[in-house]
């Protein structure tokens, strides 16, 4: 099922998930779970953004701008590694409309 990732969504990471930078790559651990996740720079400069406060227009311009991507090929890498991370337990979905 892939997540519907509106323009003004506002993802937010989820409290206590630890992060690590591991040199350039994130990685991510939230206590009480027996996996972690590696982020690349860009996966992990994406994490960074998802303050809550930041939508998800917002993000695709910053990363788009940072990786000098296509912004349509951008569009489509920040919403699979937005619901990667929901997958993963990482992220919040709140304020954003449940998939169908």
């Amino acid at each position: 099922m892939t997540a519907s990732w509106p323009d003004d969504a506002r993802p937010r990471r989820r409290a206590g998930v630890l992060a690590r930078r591991e040199g350039e790559d994130l990685v991510l651990y939230r206590p009480g779970s027996e996996s972690f996740s590696q982020l690349n720079a860009s996966a992990g400069a994406l994490w960074e953004l998802c303050d809550g406060d930041t939508t998800t227009a917002e993000i695709v311009a910053a990363l788009t701008e940072l990786t000098g991507r296509p912004a349509a090929e951008m569009r489509a890498l920040v919403t699979d590694t937005l619901d990667r991370l929901v997958q993963s337990d990482l992220l919040d979905r709140s304020g954003t409309a449940e998939p169908d």
